[in-house]
C-alpha cells in the first residue's frame, strides 16, 4: 500500500514537473514575446474635416538606435495596423503619394515604454495661396517701406522665407525684427539674405513686415529692392511654390525709385 502511495506521488510530481518545464521554455517565452510589442493604428485626415479619412504616405523611424525603418499609407475606411517593439521613442511623418492631393508632411513622436496600444491621427493641412505686395517707393528722403503677406486659401501658409537683394546705390536693408537668418534655397540662390517669417495659419490673414533701408549714394531710376517670400518645405522633390499647376505666392516684387 505504501509503495503505491510513493508511486502515486512521483508520477504526480513528474506531471508537474513536465508542466512546469512546457511553461518556462514554450509558454512564457511567448507571452514574453508578444509582450515586447505594442499595436499602433493610424489614420489621416485633413485639418477641416477630422471626420473624412484621406490617403497618404507615412513613415516611422525608431530613435536612440532603434533601426526601425517602416513605410506605408493609410487608409480611406478605418485605420491601418502597424506592430512596433516596445521601449522605445519612435518618429512618424506623413508624405505626399505620387498623383495625390499635396499637403504639407506632419510628424510626431510618441513611445511605448508603457506597453498600451495606441492610435495616432496624422492631421494634414493644404498649402495655401498667399497674396504679396508692397507699400511704397524709394527715394532718397524716406527710408520705410512695408510688405504685406496675406493668405487668400487654403489651411496654412508653412514655413515661409523672405528673401531680399538690392542695387549698388543702397549700403544696408533691414527687414522686420528678431527675425531669424536662414540660407537660401538652390531656387533663390541670386537673393543676397533670406530669413524665416511668421507662417499665416488663416485665410485672410495678413502679416505686415517693415523694410527700412539707407542710401550712401543718391538713387535713380536703375535702383530697386527685390523680395520674395517662398515656402521652404520641400515636398516631391520641389519647393513649394506651385501647387496643382497653381502658384501659392506672387513674388518676386520690387521696390523702385521714381522719379
Amino acid at each position: 500500500m505504501k509503495g503505491k502511495v510513493i508511486m502515486f506521488i512521483v508520477i504526480v510530481l513528474l506531471g508537474l514537473g513536465t508542466l512546469a518545464y512546457i511553461y518556462f521554455t514554450r509558454e512564457l517565452p511567448t507571452q514574453k514575446i508578444a509582450s515586447e510589442f505594442v499595436n499602433i493604428s493610424i489614420n489621416a485626415y485633413e485639418l477641416n474635416t477630422p471626420n473624412t479619412n484621406v490617403v497618404v504616405g507615412f513613415s516611422i523611424i525608431g530613435l536612440d538606435n532603434n533601426t526601425i525603418n517602416i513605410n506605408g499609407q493609410t487608409l480611406l475606411q478605418g485605420s491601418i495596423l502597424e506592430s512596433l517593439p516596445a521601449n522605445y521613442s519612435y518618429q512618424i511623418c506623413s508624405y505626399n503619394l505620387p498623383n495625390q492631393t499635396k499637403y504639407y508632411s506632419t510628424c510626431q513622436t510618441f513611445n511605448t515604454f508603457n506597453l498600451n496600444n495606441q492610435h495616432i491621427s496624422l492631421i494634414v493641412k493644404r498649402p495655401g495661396q498667399i497674396l504679396v505686395y508692397g507699400i511704397g517707393n524709394l527715394n532718397n528722403q524716406v527710408s520705410n517701406l512695408t510688405l504685406n503677406i496675406k493668405l487668400v486659401s487654403g489651411d496654412v501658409y508653412q514655413n515661409p522665407v523672405l528673401c531680399y537683394n538690392e542695387s549698388a546705390n543702397i549700403l544696408f536693408v533691414t527687414v522686420g525684427a528678431n527675425l531669424t537668418p536662414i540660407a537660401s534655397s538652390q531656387t533663390y540662390l541670386n537673393y543676397q539674405s533670406c530669413y524665416l517669417i511668421p507662417e499665416l495659419n488663416f485665410t485672410n490673414q495678413i502679416d505686415t513686415i517693415p523694410i527700412n533701408y539707407s542710401i550712401w549714394n543718391m538713387l535713380n531710376t536703375q535702383d530697386y529692392i527685390g523680395v520674395v517670400v517662398y515656402d521652404q518645405d520641400y515636398i516631391n522633390n520641389q519647393w513649394i511654390d506651385e501647387v496643382n499647376g497653381v502658384s501659392v505666392g506672387n513674388g518676386p516684387i520690387g521696390y523702385y525709385f521714381l522719379e
